[in-house]
């Protein structure tokens, strides 16, 4: 195999784990919608371990890229699949197939990573509605025998203090 072949191996390899990460996109998206922290940690865990897993396969990526633009005398920056030294047609074909479908992919977690982040926002919104609810103060204004003018703050009930 030359270095194109590897590398290509190498980024069908990275396209299958951020598949993996879409998949666990979707399952947070769900845990989210149900409430489900036993699941939304699962979920995160796992996108931990693949998350390292792209690490080091990039890390090996950038190896190879570099390797190749020391040969050829190219900026490792300037280095693409797009235009990789000596690409035939039938190569060039399959590159531009796999970089399509790997941007569908990143589009996609990004599409779902988006909805997740709206409604984590939304959940946190509510809870933080549901606690200022419980724990807000009244304020009320009486007056006095002398016909002075109180204000009264009282403490609505407060759950929290009735179930301690």
């Amino acid at each position: 195999k030359d270095d194109l072949d590897r590398l290509m191996d190498l980024i069908r390899n990275q396209k299958e784990v951020y598949d993996d990460l879409l998949g666990l996109a979707i399952r947070k998206k769900e845990a989210i919608v149900s409430g489900n922290v036993v699941e939304m940690d699962e979920v995160v865990a796992t996108e931990e371990e693949l998350l390292l897993h792209v690490g080091e396969l990039e890390q090996v990526r950038r190896q190879i890229a570099e390797s190749v633009a020391a040969r050829c005398s190219i900026a490792v920056d300037e280095l693409t699949l797009s235009n990789w030294p000596d690409l035939d047609p039938e190569r060039r074909l399959q590159v531009e197939t796999l970089q399509t479908s790997f941007r569908h992919t990143l589009d996609d977690i990004s599409k779902v990573n988006e909805v997740n982040s709206r409604l984590l926002t939304i959940h946190l919104q509510y809870v933080q509605s549901v606690i200022n609810e419980v724990t807000r103060t009244r304020q009320t204004t009486s007056y006095d025998t002398d016909g002075r003018l109180q204000t009264h703050r009282s403490q609505a009930l407060n759950l929290i203090d009735e179930m301690m």
